[in-house]
């Protein structure tokens, strides 16, 4: 997909399941590895207006304490962490 074409194919979504291997600043160092950020995912929900930015496929090195700093980070984003066997009632 272009970007354009993922917008497009995204408009109008309630929720998106995004790749949030790293943070921006991780990324720097990492371009070509096939991941994205949070932030850009972020970027993504802001323009499309989405519910729910559900970021999935964390880094494995990444603790759950980190994960927390990261929701609280964003906590006026309308951003889900997932973990292992969570779920969530997106439309509630």
């Amino acid at each position: 997909f272009q970007e354009s074409e993922l917008y497009t194919f995204c408009r109008g979504s309630h929720s998106i399941i995004w790749d949030g291997m790293y943070t921006e600043s991780e990324l720097k160092t990492k371009k070509g590895w096939g991941h994205s950020s949070i932030e850009q995912g972020l970027k993504f929900a802001e323009v499309l207006d989405l519910k729910n930015l559900i970021v999935s496929h964390h880094s494995p090195l990444r603790t759950d304490k980190q994960l927390d700093e990261i929701k609280f980070k964003f906590s006026d984003k309308n951003l889900l962490i997932a973990l292992e066997n969570e779920k969530f009632d997106i439309y509630g």
